[in-house]
């Protein structure tokens, strides 16, 4: 545990979300009642609507397709409890308590945050598990949190005695950079030097809207991170989306994974290894849509496909966000106290 003190007294991870077994009583009836996974319906639909900007009726082939994913892992995410085992492991860190507040499922933004202020916490750093800033992936969970907090205050009207500071951007800090180098280094480690070196290498990240890349550092941050990444390893790269809409009505970042596997050439390497840089926990989009799809095609195609696992709550990551936690207390909060 580390020692210097800290002026903030509680952390705030902040993340997605995923479906997780029970209803999550947002809406009456369920959306997914009579579906084969019902929370994964209503999870999904929820998400979908509100990206049809106020349109309650989201494209139902797409709910489906994606429902699918997550019937084929079981029904849920395990994106929830992950997230949770970043916060113990921080916690055990920096001493002090982590609490985890989700956009789209339990725990929401405001059921946390209404935990958070009846336990008496006021000086919150709030970390967005976000690798890179886009509008939804940055300040739209900031926006969240301002929703979640005028939610509590306008029964009574009451001013909330809380203020949450925001962990500043961290794609291309040296600790994350060398949180992802260890996990490629650890997944290969019986690798001969000759076959890691010859290796494809893939980064990924989620696909986004074209529009919305051109109004954020997104793509830029992705490949700098990706670049950093390769430095350290010594290896050249390829930058590559994944789980953007199968036919969506506007153009969205590429290419995708599954148009850059087939023209992977085999007489170099029949390895791939695929790094997805984009997230800091393996979820649906990972477990479904490079484990079985990306891997599945690698196949196809004679590859030998080695997806590397995220940073999650290894002890590099979670010292990385200890020791920026330190940074960001100085650059935040002491000249409050």
């Amino acid at each position: 545990m580390m020692s210097n003190k800290l002026t903030f007294d509680s952390v705030l991870l902040i993340g997605f979300g995923g479906p997780t077994s029970g209803c999550c009583q947002r809406n009456n009836p369920c959306l997914g009642l009579g579906h084969e996974s019902p929370e994964a319906y209503c999870f999904v639909s929820e998400i979908l609507a509100r990206r049809m900007k106020g349109s309650s009726q989201p494209d139902r082939n797409r709910v489906d397709q994606v429902v699918a994913h997550y019937t084929e892992l079981g029904g849920f995410s395990p994106f929830n409890q992950l997230t949770s085992l970043q916060a113990s492991a921080l916690s055990s860190e920096i001493g002090l308590p982590v609490f985890t507040g989700m956009r789209n499922w339990k725990p929401f933004l405001s059921e946390t945050l209404s935990e958070m202020i009846e336990n008496g916490h006021k000086k919150v750093l709030g970390i967005i598990l976000s690798p890179f800033q886009c509008f939804t992936s940055w300040e739209e969970y900031q926006q969240d949190v301002d929703e979640a907090l005028g939610k509590l205050s306008a029964p009574n009207n009451r001013t909330l005695d809380i203020s949450i500071n925001y962990m500043s951007g961290w794609s291309s800090d040296y600790g994350y950079i060398s949180s992802v180098t260890e996990q490629i280094m650890a997944s290969c480690e019986h690798w001969s030097e000759n076959r890691l070196n010859s290796a494809h290498l893939i980064f990924t990240a989620h696909s986004i809207p074209e529009v919305a890349d051109k109004r954020s550092p997104y793509s830029k941050q992705f490949e700098k991170t990706s670049e950093l990444v390769a430095g350290q390893l010594g290896k050249s790269f390829y930058l590559a989306y994944q789980s953007s809409p199968d036919t969506p009505p506007i153009p969205w970042t590429g290419p995708d994974i599954s148009e850059l596997i087939p023209k992977l050439d085999r007489s170099i390497s029949t390895d791939i290894i695929v790094m997805p840089i984009g997230f800091v926990c393996d979820h649906v989009e990972v477990l479904y849509d490079l484990d079985q799809e990306a891997k599945d095609l690698a196949e196809d195609n004679g590859f030998h496909f080695k997806r590397v696992p995220t940073v999650g709550a290894s002890d590099m990551f979670i010292q990385f966000l200890a020791q920026k936690s330190y940074s960001e207390n100085e650059a935040y909060f002491v000249d409050a106290v």
